[in-house]
């Protein structure tokens, strides 16, 4: 593909809303993650906690 082609169809709307939700499910998912890893770090000191009396 020519890099002509490329920018004509990134410039397309369709193509460019494609993007924007590819990027925004990425973005929920890595929240969701960091989300996961902290309530894993809550629970290892709520643990600690308990191991320490």
């Amino acid at each position: 593909m020519e890099s002509s082609q490329l920018t004509s169809s990134a410039n397309h709307p369709y193509t460019r809303s494609l993007m924007a939700s590819v990027l925004s499910v990425r973005e929920m998912e890595h929240q969701m993650q960091a989300q996961k890893q902290e309530k894993k770090q809550e629970q290892e000191q709520v643990l600690r906690k308990i191991l320490s009396g």
